[in-house]
């Protein structure tokens, strides 16, 4: 049996300095004795200095331990740090004094300086490596799928019930706005969201919709009451909007342009496009409004509107997230099975093949020929002439979008239901259709979400109807 004991420990802290004086145990066998300890704190480190300790008659001494972290500090240097990647080294325009040959010194002056942010041998304050990495969205493969649709409707303004017999709300890559059909449940319940904002919850996902045009029918024991109306960025349309006149009498970036034109509307515009300048006087429109000048000044880069109607912010992005050609390697945002697939229906349509295309700007701009990487270059489709052509990003982007409509397309349409793990589709997200083993992967060109009551027993049918576009022949 091993006992322990602990004889005498007497310690002490003045001015930053730790001394055990006697610290005795011992054990059966084998027998050990700490004699004298001295400990010291310094900023920064710790050193235990003054180790004497015996064991079975030998004697050992220490002088000295360092222990702890370093502090941070700054680390600067006038040596030339490489950079990461291609360097470019543009020689554009000449030099007078120019002597052969060339001296060119890498250095920094007077030096550059890192922080190192202190830690020991393993850092505490590490670099954590970016997320770039994208994780689909697939519902659970389940035997059944147990769902109680829910649908309800508020008039936004005071938070008013309005009881809704069926909605329809539809959406694609051409309109800058959704478009919506109601139908109520009585006329009280019309007159309540006539030309009012409504907030309809389908499946617990929140859609904004101005209940503009209101109609009514009446046959032999039955009267209905529907309206029709559109999304929120209807809110920068007529009637709401005047139809205008624009010229841009300053320079410009693309998304700066847009912000001036929806200024001062409680709107704000974001975008994942390359922005690009737009020099003065480029740029101008006649009778329209600002929902139209946006959407119109999109399409010309090839672009469109992603809305988000609770926020009121206007995303620009691509039409076509991914090529088609590049597919095969890309991570789609929604992956659907046969377990959620209700009807699924497909047809080839006819396009032109093009690898290549002109694409230029009027009186301001430039003209690039833009062609598909890996192609001979020699099949072009149609001229195409912006006066948002101004900078070879926006050739860029525009002559992309157009190759990418060319060629032969596969339309897939199909029927789904909204899930708490299947959200709603919105167009321009790549959608993959696990068929077997493998996932073929298209674009979203436009998408209906339907909800209907049934007045007989209230029962509730959810249901969204997506149009794919994918090239043919690609998975």
């Amino acid at each position: 049996m091993i006992s322990l004991m602990y004889t005498q420990l007497d310690w002490c802290t003045p001015l930053q300095r730790m001394n055990v004086n006697v610290a005795r145990w011992s054990q059966s066998q084998p027998k050990e004795q700490l004699a004298s300890l001295l400990w010291r704190q310094v900023p920064g480190t710790q050193i235990c200095q003054g180790i004497a300790y015996s064991y079975k008659g030998q004697r050992g001494f220490e002088y000295s331990l360092p222990w702890g972290p370093h502090q941070p500090q700054w680390i600067c240097s006038t040596r030339y740090i490489p950079q990461t990647g291609k360097i470019t080294m543009r020689f554009g325009e000449p030099w007078a004094n120019s002597q052969s040959p060339l001296a060119l010194s890498f250095t920094i002056e007077p030096k550059v300086c890192r922080f190192d942010d202190g830690g020991g041998l393993i850092d505490a304050h590490p670099n954590l490596p970016t997320i770039d990495f994208k994780i689909p969205i697939e519902p659970q493969i389940r035997r059944s799928y147990l769902m109680e649709p829910q649908v309800s409707c508020i008039r936004v303004r005071d938070g008013l019930v309005v009881v809704l017999n069926s909605v329809s709300i539809s959406t694609s890559r051409s309109q800058w706005t959704s478009t919506c059909s109601l139908s109520f449940s009585s006329r009280l319940d019309a007159m309540h969201a006539n030309n009012e904002l409504l907030k309809v919850s389908i499946n617990g996902y929140e859609f904004f919709l101005l209940c503009e045009a209101s109609s009514s029918s009446k046959i032999f024991n039955a009267e209905t009451y529907s309206a029709t109306g559109r999304g929120r960025l209807a809110e920068l349309a007529t009637p709401y909007k005047k139809l205008v006149n624009f010229v841009n009498h300053e320079t410009r970036s693309f998304l700066g342009l847009m912000a001036d034109i929806i200024a001062n509307s409680g709107w704000t515009v974001t975008g994942v496009i390359t922005d690009y300048p737009v020099p003065a006087n480029s740029f101008s429109y006649a009778n329209k409004t600002p929902a139209e000048a946006i959407n119109f000044m999109a399409s010309a880069i090839g672009a469109m509107l992603d809305i988000n109607d609770e926020t009121r912010t206007i995303n620009v992005i691509p039409q076509w997230p991914v090529v088609p050609w590049d597919t095969s390697s890309a991570i789609p945002d929604v992956i659907l099975h046969d377990s959620v697939i209700l009807e699924f229906t497909e047809h080839l349509d006819i396009r032109p093949e093009a690898n290549a295309v002109f694409v230029r700007g009027e009186q301001q701009g430039v003209a690039v020929k833009v062609k598909r990487f890996g192609t001979a270059g020699d099949n072009f489709a149609a001229d195409i002439v912006d006066k948002l052509i101004t900078d070879n990003q926006a050739a860029r982007m525009r002559g992309t979008t157009e190759l990418a409509n060319a060629g032969n397309k596969i339309q897939s349409s199909i029927r789904t239901k909204i899930l708490h793990d299947l959200p709603p589709i919105r167009p321009g997200m790549l959608i993959g259709v696990r068929k077997g083993a493998e996932v073929f992967k298209s674009v979203c060109d436009a998408s209906t979400i339907t909800a209907n009551v049934n007045s007989a027993n209230g029962q509730v049918t959810v249901n969204q109807t997506i149009s794919l576009l994918r090239n043919e022949n690609t998975i």
